[in-house]
């Protein structure tokens, strides 16, 4: 008897490891982002973080170059790639280039007391349940996703607050818009 259940112990663990080793291989397959260069770009409404009744849609934005930034109050490196973005809007504003800063916060406050802290020239969404973000499976934060005219993703970076990061988004909002 005892035997017998080693052996149906032995078979489980065997079987769960079968299990476990083909659940590895299915997950290291998946895209990194279900959103990827060269694809379309998911569309979303969100309301406003300032002003919840307000809803945004990012159609209303087709055909221009549009930087989706995906952010959270509490994430260090967003506070400081939010005073860079805000330069690089204003650059590029003029040009046909739009950004849509969607925050991933559940409460809403924390997300307004970010923005206090760190004011944005650009739009601010407010996606408390993280479905965008779980649409576009961001890999961290922050994680911005370069839109061309043409509804498809550009470039994906993770993280603008260092000066490569930014660098490699304004040359490629540069190569969108035509401009040298």
């Amino acid at each position: 008897m005892l035997n017998n259940k080693w052996f149906q112990i032995c078979l489980t663990l065997h079987s769960m490891k079968n299990y476990l080793i083909a659940l590895f291989f299915i997950l290291a397959n998946l895209p990194a982002h279900a959103v990827d260069v060269g694809k379309q770009a998911p569309d979303f409404s969100l309301p406003s973080v300032t002003n919840g009744t307000q809803k945004i849609k990012s159609t209303d934005y087709k055909g221009l170059v549009i930087y989706i930034d995906f952010w959270a109050s509490w994430c260090l490196p967003c506070a400081r790639s939010f005073p860079e973005l805000n330069k690089i809007y204003e650059e590029f504003q003029p040009y046909g280039f739009e950004v849509l800063a969607v925050g991933i916060d559940d409460n809403q406050q924390d997300a307004i007391r970010f923005l206090n802290k760190y004011p944005a020239k650009f739009i601010t969404l407010h996606d408390k349940n993280s479905a965008v973000a779980e649409l576009y499976r961001i890999p961290g934060m922050p994680t911005g996703y370069l839109i061309g005219t043409d509804g498809k993703v550009k470039k994906i970076l993770v993280g603008l607050s260092t000066e490569k990061g930014q660098l490699e988004l304004t040359d490629a909002i540069r190569k969108e818009l035509g401009i040298n």
